[in-house]
C-alpha cells in the first residue's frame, strides 16, 4: 500500500479527509502496518488544505518508526491519537 489522500472526502458536503498510510515499519512491535488515519474538519476542508497535511503525515510516520515498545495496536493507537492532539 502506497500512501495516499482519499479527495472523494473534498466531494459535496463532507468534512472527512481519510489519510492512508502505507507500510510502515512500527520499530518496538518489529511489524509493518498500514495506517488508516480520518480527519474531521469542522468546516469542509479547502482542497488546498492537502497541503498543510504534511506535517501530520510525517508526526505519524515518525511516532510509529521510533515507537520503542512491544504495545498492543489498540495501545499504540491510544498514544498515537493522545500525541497527535497535545501537539496540534
Amino acid at each position: 500500500m502506497s500512501n495516499q489522500f482519499i479527495f472523494d472526502s473534498f466531494i459535496g458536503n463532507s468534512t472527512f479527509v481519510s489519510l492512508e498510510l502505507g507500510d510502515i515499519f512500527i520499530t518496538g512491535r518489529g511489524s509493518v502496518a498500514n495506517v488508516i488515519v480520518g480527519l474531521e474538519y469542522v468546516d469542509k476542508p479547502d482542497p488546498s488544505a492537502i497541503k498543510r497535511l504534511q506535517p501530520i503525515i510525517d508526526f505519524i510516520k515518525d511516532y510509529l518508526t521510533d515507537y520503542p515498545d512491544c504495545d498492543l495496536f489498540e495501545v499504540i493507537n491510544a498514544n498515537l491519537v493522545s500525541k497527535l492532539l497535545s501537539h496540534s
